[in-house]
């Protein structure tokens, strides 16, 4: 690909949004259960699992996530957030 088609599909990549309807009904733990099993045998960069996810439920939690993500949806009643493992990204990519 050419410089400027490169710098256009990664504005795009980083400036796209997905807006979803929300409903205020509470996600079960099952539900929440199949989505993080999803993303554990999503492909993962040379198999390296340098992600780690967290299931937020907690209405004080999510407040607090919002605080940090002010484009964040308004109100989930649940969220996964994706960590990275910087050490272990560090430490694989030494190798």
């Amino acid at each position: 690909m050419s410089g400027a088609v490169d710098n256009a599909v990664l504005q795009t990549i980083r400036t796209r949004r997905v807006i979803r309807a929300l409903t205020p009904a509470p996600i079960t733990r099952e539900d929440v259960a199949t989505v993080l099993d999803g993303a554990r045998y999503a492909p993962h960069a040379g198999n390296r699992r340098l992600h780690r996810y967290v299931a937020v439920t907690r209405p004080s939690l999510l407040r607090a996530l919002r605080m940090v993500s002010p484009e964040m949806l308004p109100r989930p009643t649940a969220a996964i957030v994706v960590c990275v493992d910087w050490a272990k990204v560090k430490a694989t990519a030494s190798h």
